[in-house]
């Protein structure tokens, strides 16, 4: 039997040192650190609920192997980049943190509709388009749109903006709530 974590029953857990051990669950994972080592570790790295396996990693980086310490420094800098800058003491430039770049480039884009979610053809979406959730962060209006695939596939690293004149979805279940049960995913 696992051990409960915050992520759910554990299905396997690794020792890495006294007081840091890491867990995987069907769902997710991570680490859990003893107060005791957590109380040691740089102000800048102290843990978040989610995702922080790498500043375990960096806090102590002799229980990790050198490959570890390189695939913690590219997540913390791709995921975290206001701590990766705190830790570092430097400035990330543009190019350099997947998360930073999206964030950047949904700003750019706040005034359009961006998608949420996308699914192919099938049940309700016409061979050739894909069906897709938007929604516009200025003011938090949501919709459905069919887009070509061919223009989906295109698109760039930090998402879709949905174009203009792309026609919202005209098929059933046509306000946005009542299509959640073909795509599993309802608008809060």
């Amino acid at each position: 039997m696992g051990t409960s974590t915050p992520w759910g029953t554990s299905d396997h857990s690794k020792q890495i040192t006294r007081g840091i051990v890491q867990y995987s669950t069907p769902g997710h994972g991570g680490i859990r650190v003893a107060p005791t080592l957590h109380a040691k570790m740089d102000p800048r790295l102290r843990l978040q609920p989610d995702c922080d396996w790498a500043r375990v990693a960096l806090a102590f980086p002799a229980c990790f192997s050198a490959e570890e310490a390189v695939a913690a420094e590219s997540s913390l800098r791709g995921w975290f980049p206001e701590v990766w800058e705190a830790f570092y003491g430097r400035p990330l430039l543009p190019g350099e943190s997947t998360a930073r770049d999206c964030a950047v480039w949904r700003e750019a884009h706040r005034d359009r509709m961006l998608s949420e979610a996308a699914w192919g053809s099938g049940p309700n979406v016409p061979e050739g388009r894909v069906g897709l959730c938007a929604k516009r962060a200025s003011d938090g209006a949501r919709a459905l749109y069919h887009v070509p695939a061919e223009a989906y596939r295109a698109r760039g690293p930090h998402g879709y903006a949905i174009p203009d004149d792309a026609p919202l979805w005209s098929g059933p279940g046509k306000g946005y709530g009542d299509f959640h049960g073909y795509i599993g995913w309802v608008s809060p």
